[in-house]
């Protein structure tokens, strides 16, 4: 309906007024044109009574078949009504006349992408391109094809193309901003979408991708902003409800995390997300970051509630197993903290978080033995787990171990006394180490900074792309950000890599 709903306001746009100057008067009586007819018709279809323009259009091509005006114009009118085998052939006939009719071949386009036949329609669009280069709607078109077989090289050349000849064309600059977003090239990401948001003031996805692109850099008050004004546009967008109030949280976070956060943040965030799920309760991701926001509170009842409906939803999201897991163990409930951890592991085999909490729980009920495997596990995922070092180096001592035990807390020590401020100058003198960059997002990550540990991350991938161990952090820092979509894509690359694909 989208694509459908573009067609007819494009199409108004590119429709061109005719010279009229043929209409004669002979004495007293009008003799009137076809152009007269096609003129009377334009009108009409203007103000949406499509009847009449019909009827005006057939009577400019009862006095002059070859006119080709009205004949587009018919088309026009038949495809605004959904009659695309009529408007189909009215095109097809209008090409008969004049192969090169730029409008006639942009709408035919139209059409057969409306219809999903992609080859024909950028076979339409390039025709008109061919024929007009100046035809911004038709590279506009083209891009639009182009991003839908991936090929997003292409895509961006069009946009780029109907932006040069329009740059006011607010469509061509929104989708050349996602593809940007989607790069991961924020600041033209930005760019383009502030762009696009003040020609298509009246249209919240622009602002909402625009909210995204100042979310990747961590600019929280214009993410606000962005989203807030998504929602004035849109209040039932559930993802702009869900992601102002991921937001909200990490403004109420301050330097020590969730101890000195700002509790009329929290609140705020709450409201957000307890909008989201009342307008998609079907969505899991939305009941999870609920929960959450609960729990950042301490309403651990209210958490538990939620995490239970998030399950219930959709049960297998591994992350609600994990957080009951852990209200379970505050509550020295081992045996449901232990059940909960388990499942999680069994969704999500390779987050070293489940693994270390699982091997707390059996280190606090004496099952040293399975601790110490769990503490390993979760330390061969993630060498920078300091919990895992911590309970790894206290199950050896417990056991006797004692030179084992001392070599993990002189790890735990070591990981735990980085300084942040010296890991932040480090990677300022020595840039292209991917290895400092990591480190300094894992210490992010422990007081809940996630944008900043996620773009920490996204360096290090840069400049280690093949590391599957940057891409699982990175996903791990997704998740705590409630960015799932995100998350999932490092999913991908992580065994992609890991498979030797990539």
């Amino acid at each position: 309906m989208r694509c459908f709903i573009h067609f007819a306001l494009l199409s108004f746009y590119i429709l061109s007024y005719p010279d009229t100057s043929n209409a004669q008067k002979t004495g007293a009586v009008l003799i009137v044109s076809s152009a007269e007819h096609y003129r009377l018709g334009l009108g009409y279809a203007q103000k949406g009574d499509y009847k009449s323009a019909e009827n005006a259009y057939k009577k400019a091509l009862e006095m002059d078949a070859n006119n080709i005006g009205p004949r587009d114009g018919l088309g026009f009118i038949y495809a605004l009504q959904k009659k695309f085998t009529e408007a189909t052939a009215e095109f097809e006939k209008v090409l008969l006349i004049n192969p090169h009719y730029t409008p006639t071949l942009y709408k035919l386009g139209k059409i057969f992408f409306i219809q999903k036949d992609y080859d024909k329609a950028a076979d339409a669009y390039q025709q008109a391109v061919e024929s007009d280069s100046m035809y911004f709607p038709a590279h506009h078109g083209l891009g639009i094809i182009y991003k839908q077989i991936q090929k997003t090289a292409q895509a961006a050349q069009h946009f780029r193309a109907a932006i040069s000849i329009k740059p006011d064309y607010g469509p061509s600059r929104y989708r050349l901003g996602l593809l940007y977003l989607n790069d991961q090239d924020y600041s033209k990401a930005i760019k383009e979408l502030k762009q696009a948001a003040k020609l298509l003031s009246k249209e919240p996805s622009a602002y909402y991708a625009l909210g995204n692109a100042y979310m990747a850099l961590g600019k929280l008050p214009e993410t606000a902003e962005a989203l807030k004004r998504t929602l004035q546009l849109d209040p039932s967008r559930a993802d702009a409800h869900d992601k102002l109030g991921l937001v909200y949280t990490e403004q109420s976070l301050a330097l020590l995390g969730a101890v000195m956060a700002d509790q009329d943040k929290l609140a705020a965030a709450i409201a957000q997300h307890q909008k989201a799920v009342e307008l998609s309760p079907g969505n899991g991701w939305f009941q999870l970051n609920l929960g959450m926001a609960y729990e950042r509170q301490r309403q651990y009842e209210k958490a538990a509630v939620q995490y239970r409906k998030t399950l219930a939803v959709d049960p297998n999201i591994a992350y609600p197993h994990y957080r009951l897991g852990m209200i379970y163990a505050r509550r020295n409930k081992h045996q449901e903290a232990i059940a909960a951890y388990q499942h999680a592991i069994r969704l999500e085999a390779d987050n070293t978080t489940f693994h270390s909490a699982l091997g707390a729980v059996y280190a606090k009920t004496a099952r040293s033995g399975e601790a110490i495997e769990l503490f390993e596990k979760a330390i061969e995922l993630d060498y920078y787990n300091t919990e895992a070092h911590f309970g790894l180096a206290n199950a050896y001592l417990k056991l006797g171990h004692r030179e084992e035990g001392m070599t993990e807390m002189e790890i735990f020590k070591k990981q735990r006394e980085g300084n942040i401020t010296d890991l932040e100058q480090r990677v300022d003198l020595v840039a292209d180490n991917p290895v400092f960059h990591c480190e300094l997002a894992v210490h992010y990550a422990k007081q809940d900074r996630h944008i900043n540990a996620i773009n920490e991350y996204k360096l290090a991938i840069g400049l280690d792309p093949r590391n599957p161990e940057y891409h699982r952090l990175l996903r791990a820092s997704y998740i705590k950000a409630g960015r799932y979509q995100e998350a999932a894509r490092e999913m991908e690359i992580v065994q992609r890599l890991q498979s030797g694909r990539e």
